[in-house]
């Protein structure tokens, strides 16, 4: 699933807060996480300023198993980290 699909299905499912970090992202994918599958991390930034955060997990056939979403109005510095080092994406086998 491409990563703007994943921001779209996210949207139903929104959690507000001043900053996520990857550790409750960690967490969220711990608790929601697939054997064998992954999980994938957007980020956009909308027009209000803020982040809109999708996590996604999916099973081995890449049917989306669990998803969630952060509105945010930062992302602490190793989240910001991973996803610009992921080209905006980040990918976890679980």
């Amino acid at each position: 699933m491409d990563p703007f699909t994943l921001i779209a299905l996210g949207i139903a499912a929104l959690v507000t807060a001043a900053v996520v970090s990857w550790a409750v992202i960690e967490n969220w994918i711990n608790s929601n996480k697939v054997s064998g599958g992954t999980a994938r991390i957007v980020r956009e930034r909308i027009a209000s300023g803020k982040y809109r955060v999708v996590a996604g997990v999916f099973d081995q056939s890449n049917q989306l198993r669990a998803h969630n979403v952060w509105e945010v109005d930062q992302l602490d510095a190793d989240l910001d980290r991973r996803l610009t080092q992921g080209g905006g994406e980040i990918v976890v086998y679980t």
